[in-house]
């Protein structure tokens, strides 16, 4: 080593050592001392520059790589200290010109080898300046908040306390990003609190006092103080100090670590725990509050969140008093570039149709639509539109928009191109096929919604947090279909199936119950349909389920009125008509049941009129819909022939249960068993005009449906056999008229007991 290499490696250590000597308080010393280090490192380069330029003239392209290499260093040192923020992208820089040295010197090598001896003596030149290349690298420049840094300067600074606090702020600072980066939420936000403790010891402020008043103001919000500069009152003795801004970076790290939690107790649906870290990233959000876009960017996800969570807990109010926020922060920023504007109005529009606003939802939904299509190369862009698609159907079907339920439908479904790789979407498709069958179940298309359903149950991405969810409304809607098709058996079977899945959402299991509780109640079950209604009345109360209580007391109703109770009939007839005008029910393809009940309920408590009103109402829906012979106008026929034959008008009566035959038969293949029961009703009309050869055939079709679908124990067998007794009586034959009046009676006593009006009719008449 020539004395010129070793006097610069002699001064370059000795700063460096220099660096590391405690001069207690005076700091400034300290950095004067260690920035000098930056003037021996382009002295560095300067050496090895003039060096190149010695070569021989020959070689000119050479001295240009060394000068190029020294104003690259220089380059360097001012990029880096006072524009470049990024260490990744700031050692890059410092390592550029060390490299471009390396990497020209060894050109001169790999020449010198091919083409002359005359160079061997660069190899030596090399090496030399190779190492001090990488030693000022690795020593010096190593970016401030590295973990090299920190520790070696923690060991030689352990006398200095105000700069070792510092030093273990900067520590715990760089061991939050690394917890941070590994995912490890617990251990980021450990690492930040620690750090903001040693930043406050650093500048000397109470740093216990900071977090008990910290914590304390952050479980004691009110939703006036989310609008209010209270918070920035209450910590003005930290905004205040002149050294605030030495620590705000460890605040920042601090509520970015609060946030980050809070988001992954929203993945696992802690809803309440995830309000109590936003609520925490609140307060330090507004010690930190200023006017800038980043702060009304970082506020818009806080309330956001915030938002969702409380509609997750049901908490309605607080979640649009949040949505309100974050829409006025959305007006104050430059929103119309931002893709995730669209993802906050999905979430409005899952407020509004948890308040029932499905045409405020709708619009939102389309809106959202816009801010997508601004970003088609965004990761989530494919994920968002099929979302936005399927809700908008499923607003669309609640509003008995069913052609443009459809449509958007239809647009989802193209989305999963068989050519493209769909693996960012595949785990939605479930969802897009409940909703195919769901529209189906709405255009009373039965046997379509069941095959879509069973056909795709097979695509459930099993062990995917959606998995349980699916299955169980797979397996409910197959049910339900099975139900609605008089398939009892098998819709026990899915409803088994559905309810195991089921047992942790009160809600969903609420209506799964429900459903059990209809189908006891269409297979005779009384007493066990009557305990199911009244558990599925304590789930919703218990959920607050308010809207839940229209279809629910509108069976009890029809419940009792089987019971031939009708004072309380006609007490939940009264409840749910009441709450169905307060919730805008209206005649449309999801109540087509509820109304056809209503009417049924009306007609069996002597309100004819009104019952003929409302089966009048669901035909006239089903003829403007193009329909006429949809499956509940079929229901809608038989029960309008009970009031025109309840009203003497005979003629009529006939005509609307042959229609109503024709309905079931063209909808159900002839296979339900209500069919059977517009046999009996037709067959009883017969009886009344005295066309006692047709009544008898009708009467025995009758049985051939029920014997298909109920046991011989059934009371509709009890109905059955009653008139087959009227049709004995009219043609004279009192021996058989007292047989099928007795089997009645059983069937009645057996069904209802002792007390039931049908059975003390029967022992009179006999």
């Amino acid at each position: 080593m020539k004395k010129i290499e070793k006097i610069v490696l002699l001064i370059t250590v000795v700063i460096y050592l220099l660096a590391f000597i405690d001069f207690g308080s005076y700091e400034g010393l300290y950095n004067v001392i260690f920035y000098t280090i930056h003037l021996v490192w382009m002295f560095i380069y300067g050496m090895l520059g003039y060096r190149v330029l010695k070569l021989h003239g020959d070689y000119i392209y050479l001295s240009m790589i060394g000068g190029f290499s020294f104003a690259m260093a220089i380059f360097a040192f001012l990029i880096a200290f006072y524009s470049v923020e990024v260490d990744g992208l700031r050692m890059l820089v410092f390592l550029g010109p060390n490299y471009v040295i390396a990497i020209g010197i060894s050109i001169v090598l790999l020449i010198g080898k091919l083409f002359s001896k005359d160079f061997q003596f660069l190899k030596p030149i090399w090496c030399r300046s190779l190492i001090l290349a990488l030693f000022v690298t690795f020593f010096i420049y190593t970016p401030r908040y590295s973990k090299v840094y920190t520790k070696t300067m923690l060991a030689l600074h352990n006398g200095n306390k105000p700069l070792w606090y510092n030093l273990k702020a900067l520590d715990y600072m760089v061991a939050y990003e690394k917890f941070r980066d590994d995912g490890k939420v617990d251990k980021a936000i450990e690492a930040a609190e620690i750090g903001v403790e040693y930043a406050l010891k650093w500048v000397n402020l109470g740093h216990e006092n900071f977090f008990t008043e910290f914590k304390t103001r952050a479980q004691v919000l009110l939703l006036e103080d989310y609008e209010s500069n209270t918070i920035k009152e209450d910590f003005s003795w930290l905004l205040g100090d002149e050294d605030f801004n030495k620590f705000r970076g460890a605040i920042e790290q601090l509520m970015d670590a609060y946030l980050a939690k809070a988001e992954s107790e929203m993945d696992v649906n802690n809803y309440e725990e995830a309000i109590s870290f936003l609520n925490r990233t609140f307060v330090l959000s507004e010690i930190l509050k200023n006017e800038s876009e980043g702060w009304n960017l970082h506020m818009i996800s806080v309330f956001w969140k915030l938002a969702i969570s409380s509609m997750r807990l049901n908490e309605l109010e607080n979640a649009e008093y949040f949505n309100s926020l974050t829409s006025e922060l959305i007006a104050k920023t430059e929103t119309e570039k931002q893709f995730y504007v669209g993802d906050f109005l999905m979430n409005i529009a899952e407020l509004a149709v948890k308040r029932q606003e499905y045409d405020a939802a709708i619009k939102f939904l389309e809106e959202a639509l816009n801010y997508f299509e601004v970003d088609p190369q965004n990761k989530n862009y494919k994920k968002y539109k099929v979302l936005t698609y399927t809700d908008l159907a499923q607003n669309y079907m609640l509003t008995d928009g069913i052609e443009e339920a459809e449509h958007y439908l239809q647009l989802a479904l193209e989305l999963y191109d068989e050519k493209q790789n769909n693996a960012d979407i595949a785990h939605m498709y479930p969802k897009v096929v409940l909703n195919q069958a769901l529209l189906r179940y709405l255009k009373q298309d039965y046997y379509g919604c069941k095959e879509i359903l069973e056909r795709n149950f097979n695509l459930i991405p099993e062990g995917s947090f959606e998995y349980i969810t699916f299955n169980m409304l797979f397996h409910f809607y197959i049910a339900q279909c099975n139900y609605v098709l008089s398939e009892y058996e098998a819709s026990e079977k899915s409803l088994k199936e559905a309810l195991e899945y089921a047992n942790k959402g009160e809600s969903v299991r609420s209506e799964l119950i429900l459903l059990s509780a209809n189908l006891n109640f269409a297979v005779g079950n009384y007493d066990k349909a009557a305990t199911l209604f009244q558990e599925v009345s304590v789930l919703y109360e218990q959920t607050n389920n308010e809207s839940g209580f229209i279809p629910l007391y509108m069976h009890l109703a029809n419940f009792y009125v089987k019971l031939i109770d009708y004072s309380k009939a006609e007490e939940y007839l009264e409840e749910s008509t009441s709450l169905s005008k307060e919730e805008g029910y209206m005649v449309v393809a999801r109540n087509l049941e509820f109304y056809n009940t209503m009417a049924y309920v009306n007609y069996h408590l002597g309100n004819y009129q009104k019952a003929d009103s409302i089966y009048s109402e669901v035909i006239h829906y089903n003829e403007s819909k193009g329909e006429p012979n949809a499956a509940s106008s079929g229901s809608a026929k038989n029960g309008l022939g009970l009031v025109k034959m309840d009203t003497r008008k005979h003629e009529e009566a006939e005509r609307l249960f042959k229609e109503s035959i024709e309905s079931y038969k063209l909808n159900f293949e002839g296979k339900h068993a209500h069919l059977g029961t517009v046999y009996l009703n037709y067959a009883i009309v017969m009886i009344k005009t005295n066309q006692l050869e047709k009544a008898s055939q009708l009467l025995s079709d009758s049985n051939a449906v029920f014997s298909a679908f109920y046991k011989p124990t059934h009371d509709l067998f009890g109905d059955l056999y009653y008139e087959y007794g009227v049709l004995y009586e009219k043609k004279n034959d009192a021996i058989l008229a007292k047989q099928f009046f007795q089997k009645a009676l059983r069937i009645y006593t057996d069904a209802f007991g002792e007390n039931n009006l049908k059975v003390k009719l029967i022992k009179q008449k006999l």
